[in-house]
């Protein structure tokens, strides 16, 4: 009896131990690929104009649509998937390949017609120029999955960081040297073509063609909803730039896309690396909803206590930022940006949920939640946009993530049997701190310094501070160890860092 009690204690302390490693690498994935892009995008906007941002997010809107539509869904299945998988590596890989080759043909014939349809002919040239980046990424290695299904996520974030720095250096260089659009497209080719590379050097398997039929089913009759859901979460989130560019041109898509890179940032980025933790996680305790409940709850907390101070600091900083960082030219992106944030917010709450779904084999769930996201957002987008242009559609994309949380929220309710006060306990700390801080900003805000970079720092600083003390001080007044996980993450972060540096 005790023996099997240490038994599932080291299995549990191992799938902790492996989920914190986990979380450091892919969170360092993350952070590091959003701050080369972040820089990328900061350095980009002094040489190109809005229109450039705009014909590339054209490209970008017809690679997703066509990638949309034949989503396999195969990954999160190999993930979700117990036991031994490399049988089925093959047979997706060869099916992948069939389809990123088909896409990539579809691109380089429908380029023009696109092009006709957001009435901007420089489109036809970058468009082809991604169908060629699509055509190499059909190549990668579908062994990388391996690395995130084990949780041993290092070689993962060397082989981004790879791609990306590469796609920074090639775009910085050409944005110097010809200050136009191809600066955007060829750094993109160069980003994905050392990605394939780098994933034969670092990873050992080496797919074949090979088709199992049998294998071929499995995988397709999980991926259904992952592509029904893939569909109807394309068109909630990229819906709103085709009806915009569509409507109001490539210089105010461009402005509505920096907008919406600025306020996701870094909010719904570490959030969804989070969640990309989890779900590996989750998968192999499916079968224990208390240890499952317990994990989502967890998430839930970390999730708030990244997400709820970046959100008020982009929403405090925006002014400031654009000013001081873009110039004035991007002056229209500032209150769709801070709109944005909010919606990023939610966004990084509703990311919690999806794992928990998919881990448990009710991918169905994922997308009746971002069905009912898509319906809002048509009844409110075109109106809103209509009334105050890109403003609107940003509020239109506000109300779309706000108003499916209940539907989110009764699905847990049947699954774990949580309450409201379950809910409130586990998310009351961090949203009070955030009051808090938002109260403490507007009183001593008019008197810092605004418009330079030392404002900028000064007050990034001010809610920084502000909710970290307000958040420890209602975690010890109210004895909620609500910091527990997060402290428990840091030792053990630290205990693997020392371990490291005295070897």
């Amino acid at each position: 009896m005790d023996n099997t009690g240490n038994i599932e204690s080291n299995k549990r302390h191992g799938y902790t131990d492996k989920a914190i490693s986990g979380g450091f690498w892919i969170m360092a994935v993350r952070i590091t690929q959003k701050t080369l892009g972040f820089l990328r995008t900061i350095i980009l906007a002094r040489f190109l104009a809005p229109n450039d941002f705009g014909l590339m997010g054209i490209a970008l809107l017809a690679l997703s649509t066509i990638e949309l539509f034949s989503t396999t869904g195969f990954r999160s299945k190999l993930i979700q998937k117990t036991g031994e998988t490399r049988d089925y590596l093959d047979t997706a890989w060869t099916l992948e390949l069939i389809r990123e080759i088909g896409i990539a043909i579809i691109l380089l014939m429908a380029a023009k017609p696109i092009a006709i349809f957001f009435g901007n002919p420089a489109a036809v040239h970058v468009i082809r120029t991604l169908a060629l980046a699509n055509f190499v990424w059909g190549f990668n290695n579908i062994g990388t999955v391996l690395w995130r299904k084990s949780l041993n996520l290092k070689k993962e974030f060397v082989w981004q960081l790879s791609g990306g720095i590469c796609d920074f250096g090639v775009a910085v260089v050409l944005a110097f040297l010809w200050k136009d659009v191809r600066a955007l497209v060829y750094g993109f080719l160069a980003g994905q073509t050392v990605r394939v590379i780098m994933g034969y050097i670092l990873c050992d398997y080496r797919p074949k063609i090979a088709l199992d039929i049998e294998k071929a089913k499995e995988l397709f009759s999980f991926g259904k909803w992952v592509l029904l859901s893939s569909i109807v979460v394309f068109l909630s989130t990229q819906g709103d730039d085709i009806l915009l560019g569509k409507i109001m041109g490539v210089t105010a898509l461009g402005f509505y896309q920096m907008a919406y890179k600025i306020s996701n940032l870094t909010t719904t980025e570490i959030t969804h690396s989070i969640s990309l933790v989890a779900l590996p996680v989750y998968s192999k305790i499916q079968n224990e909803l208390p240890r499952l409940r317990d994990g989502f709850f967890r998430t839930l907390r970390l999730t708030l206590t990244v997400s709820v101070p970046m959100t008020i600091l982009i929403i405090v900083l925006m002014p400031d930022f654009v000013v001081v960082i873009l110039g004035t030219k991007w002056n229209p992106v500032i209150f769709p940006a801070q709109i944005l944030a909010l919606s990023g917010f939610i966004r990084s709450v509703m990311a919690s949920f999806g794992p928990v779904f998919v881990a448990i084999g009710k991918p169905r769930y994922d997308f009746e939640m971002n069905l009912i996201r898509l319906g809002i957002l048509a009844l409110t987008i075109y109106p809103l946009m209509a009334t105050w242009g890109i403003e609107g559609a940003s509020i239109s994309v506000l109300i779309s993530h706000l108003l499916p949380l209940p539907f989110s929220y009764m699905k847990l309710k049947g699954l774990f049997q949580i309450g409201m006060k379950d809910v409130f306990s586990n998310t009351f700390p961090t949203l009070l701190s955030a009051a808090f801080t938002v109260a403490i900003y507007f009183l001593i805000g008019p008197f810092l310094p605004s418009g330079n970079f030392q404002g900028l720092i000064i007050k990034a600083l001010v809610v920084s501070v502000s909710f970290a003390i307000i958040l420890l001080l209602i975690d010890r007044i109210m004895q909620l160890n609500y910091l527990s996980d997060i402290k428990t993450m840091a030792k053990k972060l630290g205990a693997k860092f020392g371990k490291r540096q005295s070897i």
